[in-house]
């Protein structure tokens, strides 16, 4: 009503309730937590991770392990000895490694204990070859151990035969067979490894054990009267070892010649006090071979052939026992021995090969390659003998004699290189022929051009003339490390025994590879050379690329032991005993458990 009466016009009332609404909306939009955002897209998954590397150990700079992986990663010196007789370090070769072996490779996997022996002595790895040879020898469940307990009179011959229901007669005794050659070859890396080592006492123990050696025996006992007494005692008792057809000497006839022969050679360390023990069981092993080849079953030239990769083996055997007792004459008669039986030899060695060897249609070429091979082989194994010969002369003195018989081995080496190129030849135009590749892949042969360059390095050392006689030397390295594989650097093949040992009886070690025959005359004088002639640096430059080349082929004893007298000749006491450490390091890092402290000349 008033409003009517004053004329005003009035707005219609708010509403109060709307409004206060709005406002409580307000403030509690202010109190309330705001929704939570829409979640972000997941970020990108992770670059997968790199593959993983073999473990090795972390080089700090400064440690002994950045200093060995510099020492393995540095260029090796082609010819570092070549040229002038400056002392400035030799410049980078051609022989460069693309990828430098700092680590050994990853043992192989899923190998049986047979194979991972063979491994682990090609590697070197001596330690390991005990534990895994006295786990095959020693276990109950091996079939190796069988006959390991019967070699030392633990069990009977005719027990623990084993499971051989469902086989053959024949099948039985190709299984048999096949364990004695394996044991026989454990028995071989087991004493192998206690000379390496040099674990005399323990390897004299393991001789005695197996009686591999019988001082007291009769040279005169009868095959004939041992094989009727064998027949009668088949149901031997425990105590009674002779149910088994035995050798001369006590030893079962499975057990192979060169394992008796090993055992006669430890004595040389294990009874270094009497080395007449020594060859008095290396005779008895030759009579022995002699009298059963010429005896038995028709006798005759055939079974003496036979025989004749035993008689070459003691004769070598005798030869380097009178080398160090420094009886020459006994020696070289030693050698001639082996001399006279080189022609038969080699004729098994190439009967050996035609019958592994595929056929041909072409029966005149496989007889031309024969005749380059037997020609190949003779000449090679007379140059081998002869310089044996010529060595002895020049210890002993006589100059004049070792220049005579280094002579009639250049006569042997044309044979040898003319046959080899022939060989060659004939391999281009037929690259399948297993006789022509495998001339040219015989050690003993491709190592005629070293081993004469041996021959010469040596006489010009013994006439003072060490210019002459170093480069002879370096150029004998080089021969080497041309026949040096990649393949071969860091895990090189195993080779059970050398490479003719089986035939001929002697030959470099490792077929296609540098034999330590020639590495230590090589690396030992080329040493002495350097220091005559004031050039330690050159000769420490060529035995390090040699480490980088191939640790495990080339890091030998002699080549530490030279290698780290280098050191203490050419630097002060701090930075010698540093290099020295270092090569130890690498030795260790590769597993080289042949090589004794003693070698790196460490206070």
């Amino acid at each position: 009503s008033l409003s009517h009466k004053s004329g005003l016009r009035l707005r219609p009332p708010r509403c109060r309730s709307r409004s206060r609404s709005r406002s409580l909306d307000r403030d509690r939009s202010r109190l309330l937590p705001s929704p939570p955002p829409p979640p972000p897209p997941p970020p990108p998954p992770p670059p997968p991770p790199p593959p993983a590397a073999a473990p090795s150990i972390t080089s700090e700079p400064g440690s002994l392990e950045a200093e060995a992986d510099a020492l393995l990663t540095g260029p090796p010196a082609a010819s570092p000895l070549a040229g002038g007789a400056t002392d400035d370090p030799p410049a980078d070769g051609d022989r460069q490694q693309s990828s430098p072996i700092l680590h050994p490779p990853p043992l192989p996997r899923n190998e049986t204990g047979m194979q991972r022996a063979r491994t682990l002595a090609g590697r070197r790895a001596w330690v390991d070859v005990l534990a895994v040879t006295g786990d095959l020898l020693h276990g109950r469940t091996s079939p190796h151990g069988r006959w390991y307990r019967i070699l030392s009179g633990e069990e009977p011959p005719g027990a623990g035969g084993g499971d051989s229901s469902g086989k053959t007669k024949t099948t039985q005794d190709g299984e048999e067979q096949e364990q004695q050659s394996e044991t026989n070859e454990l028995l071989r890396l087991r004493l192998a490894a206690y000379l390496r080592l040099r674990k005399t006492v323990d390897l004299a123990r393991e001789v005695e054990r197996l009686n591999l050696l019988d001082d007291d025996n009769d040279d005169g006992e009868d095959e004939d009267d041992d094989d009727a007494e064998n027949d009668a005692n088949n149901n031997a008792t425990r105590d009674d070892t002779s149910a088994r057809k035995r050798r001369v000497g006590g030893l079962p006839i499975w057990v192979d010649m060169s394992v008796t022969i090993l055992a006669a050679t430890s004595l040389l360390y294990t009874d270094p006090g009497d080395p007449q023990r020594c060859l008095d069981a290396l005779h008895r092993i030759r009579v022995e071979i002699v009298n059963t080849g010429l005896r038995k079953r028709g006798g005759g030239d055939v079974v003496k052939t036979k025989a004749m990769p035993y008689l070459n083996r003691v004769d070598v055997a005798i030869a380097n026992v009178h080398v160090r007792r420094k009886e020459w004459r006994l020696a070289l008669a030693a050698l001639d021995n082996v001399m006279e039986n080189i022609e038969g030899a080699v004729r098994l060695e190439v009967e050996r090969r035609l019958r592994l060897a595929p056929g041909t249609n072409d029966d005149d070429d496989r007889t031309k390659v024969c005749e380059w091979l037997t020609t190949a082989l003779i000449g090679a194994a007379r140059i081998d003998i002869r310089s044996r010969q010529g060595w002895i002369f020049l210890q002993s003195g006589a100059i004049p004699e070792a220049e005579r018989i280094f002579a009639l081995a250049e006569q042997d080496r044309t044979n040898v290189e003319a046959a080899l190129n022939n060989a060659e030849a004939y391999s281009v135009t037929n690259p399948n022929s297993a006789l022509a590749n495998g001339l040219t892949s015989t050690a003993l042969i491709i190592h005629t051009p070293a081993r004469c360059l041996v021959n010469d390095g040596l006489r010009l050392l013994a006439l003072q003339d060490y210019e002459s006689s170093m480069q002879c030397f370096t150029d004998a390295m080089e021969n080497l490390q041309r026949l040096h594989t990649p393949d071969m650097s860091a895990a090189p093949p195993y080779h059970d025994e050398e490479e003719l040992a089986a035939t001929i009886g002697f030959g470099s070690e490792g077929s296609g590879g540098p034999g330590p025959s020639l590495i230590a005359p090589c690396l030992n004088n080329l040493a002495l050379c350097a220091l005559y002639t004031c050039r330690m640096h050159h000769a420490v430059a060529m035995m390090e690329s040699l480490v980088r080349e191939g640790p495990t082929v080339f890091l030998t004893e002699r080549l530490a032991f030279n290698l780290c007298t280098l050191y203490e000749l050419g630097s002060d006491g701090p930075a010698s005993e540093r290099k020295k450490r270092v090569l130890q390091l690498v030795s260790k890092r590769f597993f080289l458990h042949d090589i004794g402290s003693e070698s790196f000349r460490i206070n």
